[in-house]
């Protein structure tokens, strides 16, 4: 059985979903070229990242390991879009995160409640699946089809056609 846990200070960011580089969390300094970036994840942006998934994608570091990351945003614009509240939704992203840890255990799957609060007071919590440097295209590509085929998103949008 896979765990969920928390997204912690150990998770850093070495690149934007739009394919921007700098160093980790380090987003006041001056962007950095590909050639910048640890060999690891040169290899990862070259063979895996990319904008075209349902899931934004990250350059990322977890616990001192570089990898790609996929993550969605559960919140609560979309909660009121689906009639339901926003902790309903949340426990519901808490589930699914759960299957995923379940079916991909051999990645880290993190999820954080309100890791976000915009200036209108509304709030975002972050699912971000981990997979570190090693991880093959068809890997890949295997957890990204079963995030989009599972994600609770879908039932909502079934029910309203």
């Amino acid at each position: 059985m896979g765990e969920v846990r928390p997204i912690t200070s150990s998770y850093r960011y070495w690149s934007n979903a739009c394919g921007e580089f700098f160093g980790p969390d380090d987003k006041e300094s001056r962007p950095l070229i590909k050639s910048e970036l640890p060999k690891p994840l040169q290899e990862l942006f070259d063979n895996l990242w990319t904008d075209e998934k349902m899931f934004l994608c990250y350059l990322a570091e977890l616990d001192g390991k570089y990898g790609i990351a996929l993550e969605g945003d559960f919140n609560e614009i979309a909660a009121d879009d689906y009639g339901i509240t926003y902790a309903k939704y949340i426990k519901i992203a808490k589930a699914y995160a759960k299957e995923i840890a379940d079916r991909f255990p051999q990645y880290t799957v993190m999820f954080s409640k309100d890791s976000r609060v915009w200036s209108d007071g509304t709030k975002d919590s972050t699912l971000a699946v981990f997979m570190p440097y090693g991880v093959t295209k068809e890997e890949f590509d295997d957890v990204d089809e079963f995030m989009g085929e599972h994600h609770p998103d879908n039932s909502f949008v079934e029910n309203t056609n």
